[in-house]
């Protein structure tokens, strides 16, 4: 253990220092420590200043290093030492860095020693762990460790796996390794283990490992590289990475503000999310672009490249022509300029006759810079060579323009000599005099002479600034010239070779009077030919014309000689005539005397000419009378006057006047014809704004022999009572004027009159009784046709006709009564009682003037009962009553407009139609309907057809039709079937194909299939087909399936095909009743048939004997009711056999007639059912 020793001579402390130096050989840095305590001690001359008697020597230790608020302990205590030199030997049980102090005392004086610390030496010990990394990129990442301890070595190591061992890296030897790609792979995953070793003098330490995870990243193989064009448009820039699975590219761009991510837009940059980037437009120069890289773990960036933009050839200045007088050429050069990158050079030439360049580079001998922008000639060029040169580089070509050698040995010629000036007195400035002359290298000098001198002088010299172009062909003076002056040029060549123009003259002379200006004129569009305006001059000498025009459009006047000159005969005379090109406005006057004077402008006004843009058609018809011929012009005011032609001469005759009653709108675009027309007789109209007039094209009228046709005649109803109307109908054709009709049976009812269009329909009333045959003549004589059809007029009617339980529910009963007019309980009568839709229809016998029988309903929908009485000599009469059956999936069908038929449109005028139509009705029950067209037509119970006249601005009306409480509308597009032409592609209406409740729960939600029709389709063509507020245009084949709500019965389908668009109102909610009706009656077809027979009727014994067939089935029921639907009694028999007699007990208090209903439940869940008066003796 260490020793203290606090002496009071140097000698000692040497002495005592010497021995801890050599008995504490490990502990250098602590001997030394020591040693330098002793010293110090020493230096402060630390030593007891009494004696040895009564002399106390103290040791403290302090753990907080003399600093502390405890006070120093003591360790040990000598009294009464026997020296001046005590030692303290520790024992070592206390820690680091303790300090050490002695004191001395001797009576009341103590002094203490400076304080000696314990330094205790050991080996390293780590603070701060190396952290474990996971990476992309093994290079520069750093492992660091950190250690307590002196003297500390630090040395590194990995792991290897396979060896099983830690292996020591020995050119890392400080507290950080730092990792490169020099000993780790690049692109694949692996982990490494590193740990540091630490040690010192006195030991070492082994860190915990830190383990590099390096995660794979993919590898570039092959760089995108840097373009050069002229154009970035096409460029592809392509980069090659060795993984080639789920890699992401994301292409980026620098224009010198940071990397962005190039736009996501296919028609800008094509592959920016691929490995090749294709760029599409043209982009600035020196933009650069990279590709970042993604796999599922790390991204990588390419090598940024760079787009350089060669620059376009542009010629700055183009070679130059050569001319000499002699030699051959030898040394001249022809040399270009040009802007450019990359330029190269190819000098071409051709000789006279030559039809192609050709390069030098077939004669690289003698012309070796043919490649540079100067080329030398050799001494050999044909006089007329021509020298070019064509530039390329990677931006495309461009020629040079051509430079021509030319051997110069002909004087030079004049071609066009200068001509002399009239003027007037104050007009000569501004003067031009021009020459032509051919020849080589020309030059010009314009030379004068006054009459008062004898030699030429030269414009050039001082002269030069007023005679602008004196060294030109053309010359202009200034206005300071003389009467009589002349003046000439002077042309030289190259070679010295001169000629001199001939003279011209400027005269002077006084300016004219105008006596007389050209008149303005007013004329019609088209009829400009040949107009004239005409200036009177006075003057006392000669006088020259020219004239001048200016349209609206232009600010400048222009001569009318020169090109125009053939065209304006008088241009240069006192008259000037036009040639009809004029335009509105155009304003003309006359220079005279070269400007001297000018007159006044006279101007052309154009009044508006009628242009016709319809011209009249011709028509072929058996009769002239009520034919339309139209006429359409455009214009402002116009007036019509319309004129015939029966000869085929010249000469038209107007159609005012006298026949103007005969001919309406004869003062219109439309003419109608009264019939009394000459078969080849001709129409034109003569149309008029003011004066202006132009005339149609002629219309021939051509008579044919027409028969018309007459089909599907018929009368409704076809047993009636005397006095009851009767409706005829019919269809004629091959008629396309009004025709005459005779309707008659021959027995005093007869009708004539005339109708037009193709639907016949006209009403008389029944008279006598009997059988009766109506013929229908329709035509004029000779050309008629006729039909026939029968009517019974019974003497007996059917009156007060009632459904009791209406609507009602579908498998209840219903209780029919009415009134025969006309019978007596003596008669004896058949009847049938049928709605069209049971299997067998109620038939029975009996005898009165009263009617009471009751039927079960069955289906669903609006059901027209009907009622017919055969009599056996008082004849047949027929009645109907509708009523309405709430079905179970349906629901009581509402009334309804279901649309129109028996549709005829005339048309009146170009604006107005006649519209003949008759309304169809869904759920009509007998009580009278009540129609209207709002706005057009009153309400009136009488039945259709109705007339309506109509103004083609209102192409859709508003029908209205009211039954007791139930009102029903229609919006009718009336124009669109007229604007039908026959034959073309037309939507007819629709079928149900399926139509179901969308909830069973919900009776107004429908899915309904439903299959279009049309006519006149052409196949070759897709048909767009669409519902109004329900369905997209599609042109995909039907049926179409919609989604409908009940409280809206009437859909619009809209079919398109080409350039034809139709339309059709559809009442799909009673066609869904008919639907499901003629389903459940297919579904029974198959089904047999309920039958039910009365063993007796009146009944006796008060017992009733039915015998029912077809009943094979789950269960048969049997119910007796009053006739108020009381339920008396009910019997259910399950599963009966098909044909069996059943007897049922009546009670004798059941007065009056009763009701006994038959019902089956067939196996497939369907249901039949019949009911059968029961009459009881008393």
């Amino acid at each position: 253990m260490p020793t203290f020793i606090f002496p009071a001579s140097f000698k000692q402390i040497f002495r005592y220092a010497l021995v801890l130096f050599l008995t504490n050989k490990n502990r250098t840095s602590q001997r030394w420590t020591f040693l330098q305590w002793l010293l110090c001690l020493w230096l402060l001359g630390l030593q007891p200043t009494l004696g040895w008697n009564g002399a106390s020597y103290s040791v403290y230790p302090c753990d907080e290093g003399g600093f502390g608020s405890r006070s120093w302990p003591t360790l040990s205590r000598i009294e009464q030492p026997a020296s001046k030199t005590t030692t303290l030997i520790t024992n070592g049980a206390k820690g680091n860095q303790r300090q050490y102090r002695a004191n001395s005392t001797s009576g009341p004086r103590t002094v203490f020693s400076q304080s000696a610390t314990f330094t205790q030496e050991a080996p390293p010990s780590i603070t701060v762990q190396p952290l474990s990394r996971t990476v992309c990129s093994a290079n520069g990442i750093q492992f660091s460790v950190q250690a307590d301890g002196t003297d500390l070595r630090y040395a590194w190591q990995y792991y290897d796996s396979v060896g099983g061992i830690w292996v020591t890296l020995d050119q890392f030897k400080t507290n950080t390794l730092t990792i490169s790609d020099n000993f780790t792979p690049n692109n694949e995953q692996f982990q490494v283990q590193y740990r540091a070793v630490v040690s010192n003098g006195y030991g070492s330490v082994t860190s915990q490992p830190a383990t590099l995870t390096k995660l794979p990243a993919a590898l570039i193989t092959q760089q995108p590289v840097d373009q050069i064009a002229c154009s970035s448009k096409g460029l592809q820039y392509t980069v090659q990475v060795k993984q080639e699975e789920d890699l992401s590219y994301y292409w980026e761009f620098n224009d010198g503000r940071g990397w962005a991510s190039l736009l996501a837009d296919t028609n800008v940059y094509k592959g920016y999310n691929t490995g090749a980037l294709t760029i599409k437009i043209d982009e600035p120069t020196s933009r650069q672009y990279r590709v970042k890289i993604n796999n599922r773990y790390c991204t990588i960036y390419s090598d940024s490249v760079a787009f350089t933009k060669l620059r376009a050839i542009v010629i700055t200045q183009q070679p130059i022509s050569h001319t000499i007088c002699s030699g051959d050429g030898k040394g001249l050069t022809y040399s270009v300029l040009a802007d450019g990158d990359d330029l190269g050079y190819d000098w071409e030439f051709k000789d006279p006759g030559m039809i192609q360049w050709e390069s030098f580079s077939n004669f690289v001998d003698t012309y070796p810079d043919y490649t540079t922008a100067t080329l030398t000639a050799n001494g050999v060029e044909t006089p007329g060579r021509q020298y070019r040169v064509k530039i390329i580089n990677d931006c495309g070509t461009v020629y040079s323009e051509s430079a021509t050698f030319t051997l110069t040995t002909t004087p030079p010629a004049i071609t066009q000599q200068p001509i002399s000036h009239t003027v007037c007195s104050g007009n000569e400035d501004g003067l031009t005099y021009s020459v032509k002359a051919a020849g080589d290298d020309l030059t010009y000098e314009w030379e004068f002479k006054d009459p008062a001198t004898m030699d030429w002088a030269s414009l050039g010299g001082q002269y030069a600034p007023l005679y602008p172009g004196y060294d030109t062909p053309t010359l202009t003076t200034n206005g300071t010239e003389a009467n009589g002056r002349q003046y000439r040029v002077k042309i030289m060549n190259s070679c010295g070779s001169t000629v001199y123009s001939e003279a011209a003259t400027l005269t002077i002379t006084p300016a004219p009077t105008i006596t007389q200006q050209p008149q303005s004129r007013t004329a019609c569009s088209g009829s400009t030919t040949g107009l004239t305006y005409t200036v009177v001059v006075e003057s006392t000498g000669p006088v020259t014309y020219e004239w001048e025009f200016k349209d609206p459009a232009t600010t400048d006047w222009a001569s009318l000689g020169g090109q125009y000159a053939p065209l304006y005969p008088g241009y240069d005379t006192p008259t000037l005539t036009t040639n009809g090109t004029e335009a509105n406005g155009r304003q003309y006057r006359v220079k005279i005397n070269n400007g001297c004077a000018y007159s006044n402008p006279a101007i052309l006004i154009l009044a508006p000419t009628p242009t016709i843009t319809q011209q009249p058609q011709s028509r072929i018809a058996c009769s002239g009378k009520g034919l339309t011929y139209s006429v359409q012009a455009d214009g402002q005011n116009l007036t019509y006057e319309w004129e015939f032609n029966d000869t085929g001469s010249r000469d038209w005759a107007s159609l005012g006047g006298q026949y103007a009653p005969l001919y309406p709108g004869y003062d219109t675009p439309t003419l109608t014809t009264n019939g009394t027309e000459a078969n080849g007789r001709q129409y034109r109209v003569k149309v008029m704004a003011g004066t202006c007039t132009v005339y149609s094209q002629p219309a021939t009228f051509t008579q044919s022999q027409c028969t018309p046709t007459l089909t599907n005649f018929s009368a409704s109803p076809t047993s009636v009572t005397p006095g009851q109307p009767i409706e005829f109908t019919a269809t004629v054709g091959g008629v396309t004027a009004p025709y005459n009709y005779t309707l008659s049976n021959g027995a005093g009812s007869d009708q004539t009159g005339t109708a037009s269009g193709s639907n016949f329909s006209q009403r008389l009333t029944a008279q006598g009784n009997g059988p009766q045959t109506y013929t229908l003549t329709i035509g004029n004589s000779p050309y008629t046709v006729t039909g026939t059809t029968v009517v019974t007029v019974a003497s007996f009617a059917i009156t007060d006709l009632k459904a009791f339980a209406n609507p009602v529910q579908s498998g209840q009963s219903v209780e029919f009564t009415a009134t025969f007019e006309g019978l007596i309980d003596t008669d004896l009568y058949k009847y049938t009682l049928t709605n069209g839709q049971e299997p067998v229809p109620l038939t029975g016998n009996f005898y009165g003037s009263s009617f009471r029988e009751s039927i079960t309903a069955r289906g669903a929908g609006v059901q027209v009962f009907t009622l017919t009485v055969v009599t056996r000599d008082k004849g047949t009469a027929t009645a109907a009553i509708s009523v309405t059956v709430v079905g179970d999936d349906i629901g009581l069908e509402r009334f309804a407009v279901l649309g129109v038929t028996a549709v005829d449109c005339e048309t009146l005028s170009e604006t107005k139609r006649q519209l003949r139509f008759t309304p169809r009705y869904a759920g009509a029950n007998g009580e009278p309907i009540s129609f209207s067209v709002v706005n057009e037509l009153s309400p009136t119970t009488q039945p259709g057809p109705y007339t309506l006249r109509l103004y083609i601005d209102n192409p859709t009306i508003t029908l209205v039709a009211q039954q007791g409480n139930a009102q029903a509308r229609y919006s009718y597009d009336w124009l669109a079937h007229c604007s039908t032409s026959p034959g073309s592609f037309t939507l007819t209406g629709a079928r149900i194909v399926d139509c179901q409740l969308e909830n069973p729960n919900f009776s107004q939600q429908y899915r309904v299939s439903l299959q279009p029709s049309y006519a006149n389709q052409d196949n070759a063509q897709p048909i767009s087909f669409s519902v109004v507020d329900e369905l997209s245009p599609t042109t995909q084949s039907g049926p179409y399936t919609l989604h409908l709500w009940g409280d809206k019965p009437v859909i619009t389908l809209v079919a398109q095909q080409g350039n034809v668009q139709t339309r059709y109102a559809y009442n799909w909610l009673a066609s869904c009743g008919s639907f499901n009706r003629a389903r459940r009656a297919s579904a029974q077809e198959d089904v047999e048939r309920l039958q039910v027979k009365l063993l007796g009727n009146p009944i006796t014994n008060h017992q009733i004997r039915v015998e029912v067939k077809g009943v094979t089935g789950q269960h048969l029921e049997l119910t007796l009711m009053d006739l108020s639907g009381r339920t008396l009694l009910n019997q259910r028999i399950e599963k009966p056999g098909s044909m069996k007699e059943y007897q049922l007990q009546t009670n004798p208090a059941w007065s009056g007639p009763l009701l006994l209903r038959v019902r089956i439940e067939s196996l497939t869940g369907g249901f039949q059912q019949q009911t059968v008066k029961v009459i009881q003796e008393y």
